[in-house]
């Protein structure tokens, strides 16, 4: 006879055991395994005497929750981006949906519908739940608490993933393989226990030593391997090209009393929305150069841009791509011929992390010079070399990858350009060295190169794009203790605007 429990008077609550034992002999297995299922997985608009409250129920509840909290802070007047407590509750919430996103897509859970799978699936859920509601307790209280408040917010959501930690570590009913989970729970407890090899703290260090900067970084190294596990990933990156000053000049002119304005593109072509960070400086030795500020279009200061999502079919949208200036007045006490390095960054921090920057070099004269038709400039970064070009190894190829992006001004919006390397030593390095250039439409060009210089294709660029030309150098037999020294060079074939690189040198020592 089945067991009924009487609540009160109108009520009753029968246990589900009791009725798939009633339904046994009625209903083959599979039938019953498809009602279990079908019930597990039901969702309800509402709560009734009795009913199951589910998880989908819960975190519709909690997400309202969450948006009534920010919508609070924002009557209160929030927090800025740059405040230490706005970017614990980034923290919070990023770690809120992180692990809500698993939960949504049932990560995890047992695929069976037998006792123990629906047992274990109820525990998991329940268990990265636990820490969706650290998180959302964490990041209310981040509002405006001081930092140990917010420490023992971290210390509480802390507890909750070592818990996870150690479900997944241990058998779990219902799952005869819990690869998956073992992994997960070495990566969390890598976060959660483990200082990284740049010497960043893990978490739990972080809040045994009162440090919340660090708590708030070693979560976000968190939620960011969290976010990989439910198939959120950050794809793209930021992009910056500059594209020339305002007006004729790009000349700071010694005694003038108006700023130049340097114009730089910014576009955001990761995945997602970002409220992007700007920063603009002289890079050294100018350092002290500091009479500047980022504006828009309308002359109005700017620190920050917010860009939507990148669409692919639509690599222009105004809401992904803006345009900004560096407003620079001559630097107090600059001599005639003195030159720095402007350059603009635009960043998105943890747990997106995407960085970006791009630079023009600045000359300090008595008069101004009409700036050139169009800018060539090597991206920040370039090149990128695969290995030890101090230590090269004969028949063993070294490559540099040096990207370079195009600016058209007021010059034709499509031109021809060629790569060159300059080679000052040895003055034959044929016999000693083998150079190619990639991809193929970048081949050396024979008929245009000799020993010292090598020169591509041409090479067609529009306004506002960017190319890659690899050079492959691979030292032959007999090289050994020889070296080779090299500039790079990208010039126009119709105008001669050029950009050169840094002088390299591969130095063959095995």
């Amino acid at each position: 006879m089945a067991t009924i429990t009487n609540l009160s008077a109108g009520n009753i609550v029968v246990p589900l055991s009791s009725i798939i034992d009633q339904l046994r002999g009625k209903l083959t297995s599979a039938e019953i395994d498809n009602l279990l299922a079908a019930l597990i997985a039901q969702r309800k608009s509402q709560v009734l005497p009795g009913d199951l409250i589910t998880a989908d129920l819960m975190n519709q509840i909690l997400q309202d929750i969450q948006d009534l909290n920010t919508q609070i802070a924002q009557l209160v007047g929030g927090t800025t981006p740059s405040t230490t407590n706005s970017q614990a509750v980034a923290a919070f919430t990023d770690a809120w949906k992180a692990y809500g996103t698993l939960v949504k897509n049932g990560d995890f859970l047992p695929t069976g519908v037998s006792a123990d799978a629906i047992k274990s699936a109820v525990e998991i859920t329940a268990y990265l739940q636990d820490v969706m509601y650290a998180a959302l307790s964490g990041s209310t209280l981040a509002y405006g608490g001081a930092p140990n408040v917010l420490l023992d917010g971290f210390a509480q959501i802390y507890a909750r993933q070592h818990d996870i930690v150690v479900l997944f570590t241990a058998p779990i009913a219902g799952i005869s393989d819990t690869t998956e989970h073992r992994q997960f729970s070495t990566l969390l407890n890598i976060g959660l226990e483990q200082d990284t090899a740049l010497g960043e703290i893990s978490l739990k260090k972080a809040i045994d030593n009162q440090n919340l900067p660090s708590a708030i970084a070693a979560q976000n190294r968190i939620n960011a391997m969290v976010r990989n596990q439910g198939g959120d990933v950050t794809t793209g990156n930021l992009e910056i090209t500059y594209k020339g000053a305002v007006g004729t000049t790009e000349t700071l002119v010694i005694g003038s009393t108006q700023p130049v304005l340097y114009r730089f593109n910014i576009a955001n072509k990761t995945n997602r929305n970002v409220d992007v960070q700007l920063k603009a400086e002289f890079l050294p030795p100018r350092q002290t150069w500091t009479q500047l500020s980022i504006v828009g279009l309308d002359g109005i200061a700017l620190s920050h841009l917010q860009f939507s999502a990148f669409d692919p079919s639509k690599p222009s949208d105004p809401s992904s791509n803006q345009e900004v200036r560096v407003s620079v007045m001559t630097p107090a006490g600059a001599a005639d011929g003195d030159s720095g390095v402007l350059q603009l960054t635009a960043s998105v921090p943890d747990p997106i992390n995407r960085k970006a920057s791009a630079s023009r070099q600045l000359v300090v004269a008595k008069s101004a010079t009409t700036q050139t038709p169009g800018v060539l400039a090597f991206s920040t970064g370039t090149p990128i070399i695969s290995s030890d070009i101090s230590n090269a190894t004969v028949m063993m190829p070294i490559t540099l990858a040096f990207e370079f992006n195009f600016s058209a001004l007021q010059g034709p919006s499509t031109r021809n350009f060629r790569f060159r390397l300059d080679i000052t030593a040895p003055a034959n390095p044929d016999p000693l060295f083998f150079i190619e250039f990639a991809p193929a439409e970048a081949a050396i060009d024979g008929s245009a190169s000799t020993a010292t210089k090598k020169m591509s294709q041409q090479l067609p660029m529009t306004d506002g794009s960017k190319r890659t030309v690899t050079v492959s150098v691979t030292p032959l037999a007999g090289s050994k203790n020889s070296s080779l020294t090299f500039t790079a060079t990208v010039e126009s074939a119709t105008d001669g605007i050029k950009a050169q690189s840094q002088a390299f040198t591969i130095a063959v020592k095995n």
